[in-house]
């Protein structure tokens, strides 16, 4: 299981927004229904499962170590996926 990054476990995680946000993507299937068909250099194609990007960041733009701290500890999360971090460890 994932564990929380530092702001999460101090409840600090905005929780509300994930949720609309995650609410707001599109499922493949979704979009394929709604008619997202190739176009320049987007093609459905390209679309695949478990690809992903994570992304930490203070949506008042308040710089903080936790900022760091939690992308480190996303960094950590992602070995349990399988996946890895761009830079070498």
């Amino acid at each position: 299981m994932t564990e929380l990054t530092p702001s999460a476990i101090n409840g600090q995680a905005a929780q509300t927004k994930a949720a609309a946000v995650k609410n707001t993507v599109l499922t493949k299937e979704l979009r394929t229904a709604n008619g997202m068909t190739a176009q320049g250099l987007y093609d459905p194609r390209n679309e695949h499962d478990a690809c992903g990007v994570g992304f930490i960041a203070n949506m008042k733009g308040v710089k903080s170590h936790r900022i760091v701290e939690d992308g480190l500890a996303m960094l950590e999360n992602l070995t349990h996926r399988g996946a890895v971090g761009a830079d070498p460890l």
